[in-house]
């Protein structure tokens, strides 16, 4: 979590291997194996910003990526719609799975689901 600006998703991306350009210092140590595969737009006319972003959640979960990243999933969305989301993100964490997230300007609510231990 930070303000704009702060670095979070140059942040994502340098994790992501999708840094193309700049200088990047320092070790990366993730403790699971990782694996490259390509990415894969979906694009589907006529659902809410909230069925895309959990559309995109579901994506990712069926590539089955050793790390998942999410980069601001609760963007543009009104503070119902990302409990959704947030609450489908805690859901996948509570099976087991690892979710790397950036969240811009958490609500109370969104960080008391997405901080549950």
């Amino acid at each position: 979590m930070g303000v704009s600006g702060a670095g979070k998703t140059t942040l994502m991306d340098v994790l992501a291997g999708r840094k193309t350009s700049g200088y990047i210092e320092g070790d990366i140590k993730v403790s699971v194996d990782s694996e490259t595969r390509e990415e894969c737009p979906v694009r589907v006319n006529g659902l809410s910003t909230e069925q895309r972003k959990r559309l995109t959640i579901a994506v990712e979960l069926v590539a089955n990526p050793s790390v998942i990243s999410m980069d601001e999933p609760t963007s543009g969305l009104d503070a119902r719609a990302a409990a959704i989301v947030m609450r489908a993100v805690r859901n996948v964490v509570d099976t087991g799975r690892t979710i790397v997230c950036t969240i811009h300007q958490p609500s109370l609510n969104i960080l008391k689901l997405s901080m549950r231990f």
